[in-house]
């Protein structure tokens, strides 16, 4: 035992060092990987934490008009991914309007608003441009008639021969 009675400041200041030193590398950390913003509804995440409700019901009315399936079996560059809209009943398949963007899961920095078209029959056609980055992407649609929207998203990966992964439903 040494009786100097230096061992408690040492302790304390070397302690209060790494809690500094730590506090600045979770703030470099912080900094080189900043919050992205998540557009899964094609809006900000605020809007949809405000309107989350409102996105659930407005997705409850399309399902019960129109059922959606995928038709292209995996996502390539350059390529196009054709939707089936089909009507659950009397609802038309005129003037459908499909708004889709294709992310990376983990940043908003290379997202790629896609165009569509689509006919009277219900198909659907998002043209997919030169991809820069292979790996996992993120398809989120949002999908508008003449009264109802509803919205499909999709899991994918370049790298994979399998077909998408099913789709993200919204949580009721």
């Amino acid at each position: 035992m040494s009786k100097s009675g230096i061992e408690w400041p040492v302790g304390i200041t070397i302690g209060t060092i790494m809690v500094i030193g730590a506090s600045l590398w979770t703030i470099v950390i912080a900094l080189d990987n900043p919050v992205r913003m998540d557009n899964s509804f094609s809006n900000k995440y605020y809007n949809v934490d405000k309107n989350i409700n409102k996105y659930i019901l407005e997705q409850i009315e399309f399902s019960k008009h129109y059922s959606i399936e995928l038709k292209s079996s995996r996502l390539k560059e350059s390529d196009t991914l054709m939707f089936k809209l089909t009507s659950n009943g009397s609802s038309s398949l005129k003037d459908i309007k499909m708004k889709a963007t294709l992310t990376r899961p983990d940043t908003a920095q290379h997202d790629i608003k896609l165009e569509s078209t689509s006919d009277s029959e219900g198909n659907i056609l998002l043209n997919i441009p030169k991809l820069n980055y292979e790996g996992r992407w993120n398809i989120f649609t949002s999908i508008t008639t003449d009264k109802l929207k509803g919205y499909y998203n999709l899991k994918a990966d370049t790298r994979s021969k399998e077909e998408y992964s099913k789709p993200i439903h919204i949580p009721i």
